[in-house]
């Protein structure tokens, strides 16, 4: 019996040494090596650090335009740099591209001009008499006078009597006599200096800037610079107090040949080949520091306004900056499509908004030219349908005059407010567009024949009145 138990006992420790050695052995095999421990940490740490880069290069694919342009092959534009520091809109890539901004922003500033308004204040002044009490002539110290717009500087302006007998020096400031001259200083300070923007509309021999009449209405200097920052003398050509506009004049022998090789008169856009979404380029100079330009889109043209005899249309961008009333609107090629002007009428308070140019040309054309402006001294708008439901009355087609100016021709012939002008001579009436272009044609004291309908009682009676064509102009 103990023979069969120690029999049994061998077999059960055989069994168990059998098991411990199949745990150990099974344990064994599913443990890996060392190094093949190491390499696999090393390459969980290299795939998470290709992971982070490959995410780091789609951030940078998707937001650098360089990056990008460097994987898709685009070469980038030499004027990168210049476009940067010339266009202040951030959305330029979106309006225009580089290539339709290549030499725009030099042919648009061909055409504008820093206008530097002076009002002085007088101060008290000290004169010493000749014997010969003749006539004064002024004398105005160029370079100190050029120099006041930067630094403030008081300003000098020498007086000399002159004998009849007295030749004048070319050089500025400097008079020669045959006999003894007295001189007196009278001081001028600078009391107010304004900057304005002017564009050049006329670029032959002399040249002619167009700028808001209000600008620069009782100044007591008016200088102008170019592209090259130099200022020279300017004077008052023409004026259009009525509609608010003036040319400046600039004396050729005041401008260097390199300045006048570079100065290009306007291209004025025809708004009836723009489209709502065209490219335009804002550019301007409110605030006296250089060049402000702003790229946006055409985000429409008004129905229009109206002038005594002048009709003009606004013109809407989207560039969000209604605090601008002044500078020039202009498309992608560098053509004027309007004249930012500080115009409430307008309505379009957030936005950059100009007046037609293209409806106001004939006037800048005409103060440049030294021609007079004809007139007859009405207003009025377009007979619609919200204005019959509006007053209640069936007003025939035509033009409903809302304004007659007091001693114009108009007034005096028998136009009164509340006429609806529905022809002049053989042309029909819609709006007072169609009476500019007929005074345009008709000559200086010519008669024009105006058909009204007059409402008198319940009905609209008809008229035929004669009216003289006046004309005005503001030379200085």
């Amino acid at each position: 019996m103990s023979d069969v138990k120690k029999i049994h006992n061998d077999i059960n420790e055989k069994n168990n040494l059998q098991e411990d050695y199949t745990f150990v052995r099974e344990t064994i095999k599913k443990k890996p090596p060392a190094f093949v421990t190491v390499l696999m940490k090393i390459g969980k740490v290299l795939g998470m650090g290709v992971v982070f880069g490959l995410g780091v290069c789609l951030v940078l694919f998707i937001f650098n335009r360089d990056i990008r342009d460097a994987f898709l092959g685009n070469e980038k534009s030499d004027n990168a740099d210049k476009e940067k520091s010339t266009y202040s809109s951030e959305e330029k890539d979106s309006t225009i591209s580089e290539a339709e901004s290549v030499g725009l922003d030099e042919k648009i500033d061909a055409q504008i001009v820093d206008v530097a308004v002076v009002f002085y204040k007088e101060e008290e002044t000290t004169t010493r008499e000749t014997e010969s009490n003749q006539e004064t002539t002024v004398m105005y110290q160029e370079e100190e006078v050029t120099a006041d717009i930067s630094d403030n500087k008081e300003i000098q302006t020498t007086t000399a009597t002159q004998p009849e007998n007295t030749t004048e020096k070319k050089t500025t400031g400097e008079i020669n006599t045959e006999s003894e001259t007295t001189q007196s200083t009278e001081n001028k300070r600078v009391e107010e200096k304004n900057h304005y923007t002017g564009l050049v509309v006329g670029a032959v021999g002399d040249v002619f800037i167009c700028v808001e009449n209000d600008r620069i209405s009782g100044a007591g200097d008016i200088f102008v610079s170019f592209e090259n920052g130099n200022y020279v003398n300017a004077t008052v050509y023409g004026y259009d107090a009525m509609n608010g506009l003036a040319v400046l004049r600039v004396f050729a022998k005041d401008i260097d040949d390199e300045t006048k090789a570079k100065i290009k008169s306007v291209n004025v856009k025809d708004i009836d080949e723009m489209n709502e979404g065209d490219k335009l380029v804002y550019a301007g100079n409110p605030y006296g520091n250089g060049r402000l330009m702003y790229t946006g889109t055409l985000a429409g043209v008004d129905s229009g306004h109206c002038n005594y005899d002048t009709f003009y249309r606004g013109v809407v961008t989207d560039i969000s900056n209604g605090d601008i009333q002044d500078g020039f609107i202009f498309d992608k090629n560098g053509d004027i499509v309007a004249m930012v002007v500080g115009d409430e009428e307008l309505g379009y308070r957030n936005n950059i908004t100009g007046v037609c140019m293209e409806d106001i040309m004939f006037i800048v054309r005409a103060l440049a030219d030294g021609t007079l402006i004809k007139h007859i001294g009405i207003k009025g708008e377009a007979v619609t349908d919200d204005m019959r439901e509006l007053t209640g009355e069936k007003m025939p087609d035509g033009m409903y005059v809302t304004d007659v100016a007091r001693e114009s021709s108009a007034y005096k012939s028998g136009i009164m407010v509340g006429d609806i002008v529905i022809s002049v001579g053989d042309s029909q009436v819609a709006d007072m567009k169609d009476i500019q272009k007929v005074l345009d044609k008709a000559s200086v004291r010519a008669d024009i024949t105006l058909v009204v309908k007059r409402k008198i009682g319940t009905g609209y009676s008809e008229f035929t009145i004669k009216v003289p064509v006046e004309a005005y102009g503001g030379r200085k």
